[in-house]
């Protein structure tokens, strides 16, 4: 099929890559958020490796059900789907109690992944865009932003009581044992450009 010819082509360079699906485009081709994964979007997912859904879920929790239950028909785990949530909380639901925008929007998160899904942040660049200040303070401004974000408060990292953060939704994984083991672990963020 023409989906699966598309995942092909999107691997050649690279057979090890994910092919992820966003929730846009219907069976039928047209334009339609599904907010889930369903009937009218399963044709991707079943031909990708997973698909990211649209963040209108709130209206109806009954959606996030809907994903799951679509996903074990396909013999898939709902890990699979993930469940976008708006940093900015554009259409994520601050109306229906999951917070603003922000680290609010770690409420939501947390409705996903209890739920049985895995979750698909979209606009997390919010903790830079929102951060104050202008030159170094706005960087150290977004840093205690981003951090509060992700990991939460306090003195270091402690995954067991970091709470109302990313990182409590996010299960640990072992550090790689074998050699030869590459990182970066860069911020991505400064004042200067180097190469």
């Amino acid at each position: 099929s023409l989906i699966s010819s598309l995942r092909a082509a999107l691997r050649s360079g690279n057979p090890s890559a994910l092919v992820i699906w966003y929730d846009s485009v219907t069976i039928s081709g047209s334009l339609n958020y599904q907010n889930c994964l369903d009937d009218q979007n399963n044709a991707y997912f079943v031909v990708s490796d997973g698909i990211f859904t649209n963040y209108g879920w709130w209206v109806a929790q009954s959606l996030l059900q809907t994903s799951i239950t679509t996903a074990q028909k396909d013999q898939r785990s709902s890990f699979d789907v993930y469940t976008g949530v708006d940093v900015y909380a554009r259409g994520t639901g601050y109306q229906a109690g999951y917070g603003s925008p922000g680290n609010d929007s770690v409420s939501a998160a947390g409705v996903c992944a209890q739920a049985g899904t895995s979750v698909g942040l979209f606009a997390p660049g919010w903790t830079f865009e929102q951060a104050s200040g202008t030159g170094e303070q706005h960087h150290q401004n977004f840093e205690q932003q981003d951090m509060l974000f992700w990991i939460g408060t306090g003195a270091g990292y402690n995954p067991g009581t970091s709470k109302d953060c990313i990182a409590q939704y996010i299960p640990e994984r072992p550090v790689p044992a074998a050699l030869p083991f590459f990182t970066n672990f860069d911020c991505g963020r400064g004042l200067l450009f180097n190469v």
